[in-house]
């Protein structure tokens, strides 16, 4: 069985999920369309999941894959940097699907641990103002310690940990540098610090970090993925490690650079581009 995770409310996005019912129906394929009511013991028939939308989507979909079920994407976004395949080539996807033709990469996902609750991110952790409760624009203030030794204290409007993966989505618009997928690193990246000196720090995959929010600093949240998911209160500790989860993800280019060439360059000389959040 295929499942079938689309975003929801987006009309390219239904589209391509209808498209490909009627070819996997063609042959004779089963497919489920995954939804967050689908039973969790559904999940233990898919042996592929099949994703339209943009990046955020396949982020969104990316609980799946730590069930241990490898994603495809297909792009119906703006650019796609997790994406393999476009919606004009629906066919090419189906025929890769029968042949055994897709390559899959391991991502290894970042645990994230605040209050006893662990997270888990593709992508990245986003430490910055909360603007739930932000009438005033003022800096938040926090600093890092990468196996215990104090790196930093940044002072703006929060910090970034990205994951190679993620350096080519929030991190690489706060000037972080790009990390090859197959690197076990991750990136330190200030955003808007407010200092002459912060910059973005790479660091192992076998290090942790820690992130505590000053006792002078205004609340902040804390973003997995691009989603909210706690308030930080002053004093508060953020705990960053490599987790043993991971997603495979389909890559069939297998030519990161080119694909990096061409992304960027659609995503940056498109004026009318609209910020695409899967």
């Amino acid at each position: 069985m295929i499942g079938i995770y689309y975003k929801e409310g987006d009309s390219r996005s239904i589209d391509c999920m209808k498209k490909l019912e009627v070819l996997f129906a063609q042959k004779s394929i089963e497919t489920i369309i995954l939804t967050d009511k689908t039973p969790k013991s559904f999940l233990k028939k898919i042996k592929l999941i099949i994703v339209c939308g943009g990046d955020g989507s396949v982020l969104r979909a990316s609980k799946y894959a730590k069930e241990l079920i490898p994603i495809v994407a297909i792009n119906t976004g703006n650019v796609g940097f997790l994406s393999s395949y476009e919606v004009d080539n629906l066919d090419g996807l189906v025929n890769d699907i029968l042949n055994d033709n897709l390559v899959f990469s391991k991502r290894k996902f970042m645990s994230i641990t605040f209050n006893d609750k662990e997270f888990f991110a593709l992508n990245d952790a986003v430490i910055t103002k909360n603007h739930k409760i932000d009438t005033v624009s003022e800096c938040v203030k926090m600093s890092l310690k990468i196996d215990g030794q104090f790196v930093d204290t940044y002072v703006g409007d929060g910090l970034i940990l990205s994951t190679p993966l993620g350096s080519t989505a929030y991190a690489i618009s706060a000037g972080g540098p790009i990390l090859v997928p197959n690197i076990n690193a991750y990136v330190a990246a200030p955003i808007c610090a407010h200092s002459l000196h912060s910059r973005p720090i790479v660091f192992s995959q076998d290090s942790q970090a820690e992130i505590v929010i000053r006792t002078d600093s205004k609340e902040c949240a804390l973003f997995i993925d691009g989603k909210m998911e706690a308030s930080l209160k002053p004093n508060s500790v953020v705990k960053i490690k490599a987790s043993e989860k991971f997603a495979s993800i389909c890559d069939n280019s297998g030519k990161f650079f080119s694909r990096l060439s061409e992304k960027l360059n659609k995503w940056s000389n498109n004026d009318l581009l609209e910020v695409d959040h899967g």
